[in-house]
């Protein structure tokens, strides 16, 4: 398989892929019961940080347990990658 091709495959199955391409609103309780599954499996595999705004400041929290991290954890994690 190509690189290109590869990437593509990845990328249907990105749950930041399928969240916006997915009509919420009028998906049946199974389609959405299945999202919600591959979003836990993908944030227990393949995430390691959520990054945003809580309660006004910049944070970043770890998938696996929740908690904050410093922002020097996540670099660690992205130079070490």
């Amino acid at each position: 398989m190509e690189k290109e091709d590869f990437d593509k495959e990845i990328e249907k199955k990105d749950i930041l892929t399928i969240l916006s391409s997915t009509d919420v609103a009028n998906a049946s309780c199974e389609e959405l019961r299945e999202l919600c599954q591959h979003m836990q499996d993908q944030m227990k595999k393949r995430y390691n940080f959520l990054v945003g705004e809580w309660v006004g400041a910049r944070r970043a929290k770890n998938t696996r347990n929740g908690k904050f991290v410093s922002k020097d954890d996540v670099i660690k994690y992205l130079e070490n990658s």
